[in-house]
């Protein structure tokens, strides 16, 4: 019988813009129990700009200015994220984003200040990572290293990757793969 975290049938935060909420009806009968998912409607949109990743202030503002929303009754107006590459003090970068929305049809749920990475292949730094950009793989990877100084066997990463397969089998399909 699959266990399901009930978690919040709408999103908390930005972080779940692209998840699908839903809740699991139960139905109990002498032959076994039938699980059926039903999807939440999202009566509101979770905007980003950008959709991945940050811009520079300046590229940002034009981006806002650019958002051609209806003007829909503030209770439905989409949420909206904003995520600014900084490399330094940004002393008026509040007040510009704020600005560039004043007459947008959105609500504001952050501005992410983000750091640039030094280099292509260069790790990101601590203040330019959020919850929402780490992989599972690399989150699992950085805490072996940190506890056992080395990095897992090929054979618990292959064991480790998986069970995240499985898991995002559950979450697609409300239950575990039977052969899992």
């Amino acid at each position: 019988m699959p266990i399901r975290y009930a978690g919040s049938p709408f999103p908390l935060s930005a972080t779940e813009r692209a998840y699908r909420h839903s809740v699991t009806l139960a139905i109990l009968e002498p032959t076994g129990t039938i699980l059926d998912i039903l999807p939440i409607p999202r009566p509101v949109a979770f905007l980003r700009i950008p959709e991945q990743g940050a811009l520079p202030l300046a590229d940002a503002v034009k981006a806002i200015q650019a958002l051609d929303l209806p003007d829909l009754p503030r209770r439905l107006r989409p949420f909206i994220e904003i995520a600014i590459l900084v490399d330094g003090p940004e002393p008026h970068l509040q007040a510009r984003i704020l600005a560039a929305l004043e007459d947008k049809p959105v609500r504001l749920t952050r501005i992410r200040r983000v750091a640039p990475q030094s280099g292509q292949n260069a790790a990101p730094s601590e203040r330019g990572r959020d919850l929402a950009d780490l992989q599972a793989k690399d989150v699992f990877i950085a805490l072996h290293q940190h506890k056992h100084h080395k990095p897992p066997s090929d054979a618990l990463s292959r064991a480790f990757a998986e069970l995240v397969l499985a898991a995002s089998r559950e979450d697609d399909s409300g239950q575990m793969d039977e052969n899992n």
